[in-house]
């Protein structure tokens, strides 16, 4: 109850109020090296390239083979749907520019059905201007193929010597794009990913 009788008196003043909101913190972007193990990290990941142009399955699960090179508990699965596009991937914004001063070369764990898969790794510059399709026009790529089935490996992909694009550490690259099976269609399996 509000009792008029206690409360002072009002003494004339104005009072303006805006932007009221309930106080909830901001999830934060990773940063490289990125392991998904975080609880709080807001990873955004987003999947694209199905057979209709559509997403396509990207989420961070329990690790399905916790063994050998990566006995981690969780693990980024990307889902390559049968008929997806051969550009088919999951990218991941980062909390700012990726830094360069301990080397350009990314180490990324991967899980691949098959060996000899071509795994394709790329960087961008979300503030350059975009292509004909909305994507940035400054990046870099580097493929790299797997070379071994059904276990975690450690593949290397050293970006000064790319793909595709071109690389400068100057750059502000601030998302990475994880490309499986690249230039393939999907045959509707699973790649594993983790500690990028």
């Amino acid at each position: 109850d509000f009792d008029d009788v206690n409360q002072p008196a009002g003494d004339g003043s104005i009072y303006y109020i805006d932007d009221i909101s309930l106080d909830v913190p901001e999830s934060e972007l990773p940063q490289l090296p990125i392991d998904f193990q975080s609880e709080t990290i807001d990873y955004s990941i987003s999947g694209f390239g199905a057979e209709d142009f559509g997403p396509i399955p990207a989420q961070i699960i329990d690790n399905p083979d916790a063994s050998g090179a990566n006995t981690s508990t969780k693990v980024l699965e990307i889902e390559k749907l049968a008929a997806a596009q051969t550009f088919a991937g999951a990218a991941i914004p980062l909390a700012g520019a990726i830094d360069w001063s301990a080397g350009t070369t990314m180490a990324v764990k991967v899980w691949s059905p098959r060996a000899g898969t071509p795994i394709r790794l790329k960087i961008e510059d979300s503030s350059s201007p975009p292509d004909g399709n909305g994507n940035p026009t400054v990046f870099a790529e580097v493929e790299v193929a797997s070379t071994v089935a059904s276990q975690w490996e450690v593949l290397s992909f050293d970006m000064t010597n790319p793909t595709a694009g071109s690389f400068d550490p100057g750059i502000s690259f601030d998302t990475v794009i994880l490309f499986p099976d690249f230039g393939n269609r999907g045959q509707g399996e699973s790649f594993y990913f983790d500690d990028i």
